[in-house]
């Protein structure tokens, strides 16, 4: 009898058994790609995908751009606006370069209106109604650890946020050379800028404000400007009573030469059409106790008159642009 034939062993049986190996991280990152929809994940990465349009995908990811844009301008302003600024130049750098402080001085010059407008104390003319305008220091203190700049976060962020700062914030000046070199600096958005501080306090220095304030390429860079304060002191003028009632008269009818920087730097910004209720002026004490309340207060009303007297300045058709045929018509 013949043996039997042994049956053909299964293919399984024939191929040698595969080890299973663990999943690898590309693996499962693959997988939950393919679970949630996505091809390729590092396609919504803009660091790897240079061609993402960055703002549209801060606008679908992130929290805070996907509000508004009105809504993100208030918030800006809830943190930037009403900052009183310093700008300091550094000079042994060429071309000078600009540093930025924040002011934490508590009489600050948006302060000293409002406790002016108060008068004299009942009984002493001499001496302020409000004890804050009293011992009001003409100090200011800005600590080298208070540089401002703005934040580096983004370039969405640091573009929303630039103007606002520059036409929010209060640039304050007492270097007539800051003034200067802000004015002129590529870097400063002078253009965006609507409030600016003059604290001229130093007689010695007063006259060196005219041509700073006077000269129509440093001036004229603040085309937004809408509000100024402006601090003075009356050691600058010598005696107010030799002060005339109209500070724009003929500048030979003027008493001294204090005066006539005076009305040039009035001169000056009446190109501007500047907003009643944030133009100030504030004339203080040359010491304590040394004038009448009501000659300074009476100063200070008549330069803020006439600082809120618009009168634009008479500019060429050919610095304006227009054509020949245009300013023959």
């Amino acid at each position: 009898m013949p043996p039997k034939k042994r049956p053909a062993p299964a293919a399984a049986e024939i191929l040698p058994k595969r080890r299973k190996h663990a999943p690898t991280k590309s693996s499962c990152s693959s997988s939950q790609s393919q679970r949630s929809g996505d091809s390729n994940p590092g396609e919504l990465n803009p660091a790897s995908n240079p061609e993402i349009n960055l703002t549209q995908f801060n606008a679908a990811h992130s929290p805070l751009l996907r509000l508004p844009t009105e809504l993100r301008d208030q918030i800006w302003k809830y943190i930037f606006a009403d900052l009183v600024i310093h700008p300091r130049t550094r000079a042994p750098h060429h071309p000078p370069t600009l540093h930025y402080f924040i002011c934490y001085t508590p009489a600050q010059t948006r302060d000293l209106y409002s406790w002016s407008l108060l008068g004299a104390r009942p009984g002493s003319p001499r001496t302020w109604a409000s004890p804050d305008l009293e011992v009001a220091e003409t100090g200011c203190y800005c600590p080298s650890s208070k540089r401002f700049c703005v934040p580096m976060v983004c370039k969405q962020f640091y573009y929303e946020v630039l103007p606002i700062v520059f036409s929010t914030c209060i640039f304050s000046f007492r270097d007539r050379v800051d003034l200067h070199t802000f004015a002129l600096s590529p870097s400063s958005h002078v253009s965006d800028v609507q409030n600016i501080s003059l604290e001229i306090f130093s007689p010695a220095y007063f006259s060196d404000w005219n041509p700073t304030l006077t000269i129509s390429s440093i001036i004229d860079q603040f085309r937004s400007l809408k509000s100024v304060k402006l601090t003075l002191n009356s050691q600058s003028f010598g005696s107010l009573k030799a002060i005339p009632t109209n500070l724009l008269a003929p500048p030979k009818m003027l008493p001294n030469g204090a005066v006539r920087t005076l009305f040039s730097i009035i001169c000056a910004l009446q190109q501007f059409q500047l907003e009643a209720e944030k133009t100030t002026v504030v004339v203080q004490q040359r010491r304590r106790g040394a004038d009448r309340i009501t000659e300074l207060r009476a100063l200070a009303e008549q330069v803020r008159r006439h600082l809120l007297h618009h009168r634009p300045r008479r500019r060429s058709k050919r610095l304006l642009g227009e054509s020949y045929e245009d300013v023959a018509t």
